[in-house]
């Protein structure tokens, strides 16, 4: 017999799964436009402009994506172990670090660690930002 607790979780995760579900599915299809567009701009030695700003876009639509899928999937279940990385922000960085905008890449890898707080990859890509930031322009500070 399901106590009150397991009926109130019951009821909880009922009301949340299509949530959840429909916003993973949303996201998962996002992650592979971005792959997929990556993939397409490592190939044009990412000359196009057009294909940057596109990825920008999805990248950007990703992140809101994803705060929604894990802000629902927390609330449903908060003992699951948080992804490694999410590819709406690792190659939104990549792309900013090519571009050497790297005071904005910083504050991705800051979002991105709120809800991934234990990846490597997002801290050591900070740290080297922040290093690269504070390197003299033509020996003057």
């Amino acid at each position: 017999m399901a106590t009150d607790k397991q009926a109130g979780d019951l009821q909880r995760y009922v009301k949340l799964k299509p949530t959840v579900d429909k916003t993973a599915g949303k996201y998962f299809t996002n992650m592979f436009e971005i792959q997929e567009l990556w993939e397409t701009l490592v190939k044009e030695r990412f000359s196009s402009r057009e294909h940057r700003d596109q990825l920008w876009g999805l990248c950007q639509k990703g992140m809101q994506l994803a705060w929604k899928w894990r802000s629902a999937e927390l609330e449903q279940m908060p003992e699951l172990a948080p992804p490694r990385d999410f590819p709406c922000y690792t190659r939104a960085i990549m792309l900013l670090e090519r571009e050497e905008r790297f005071d904005e890449a910083i504050v991705l890898c800051d979002q991105a660690l709120h809800w991934t707080p234990e990846s490597e990859w997002y801290i050591k890509k900070k740290q080297a930002f922040l290093k690269k930031r504070a390197v003299p322009i033509n020996g003057v500070e």
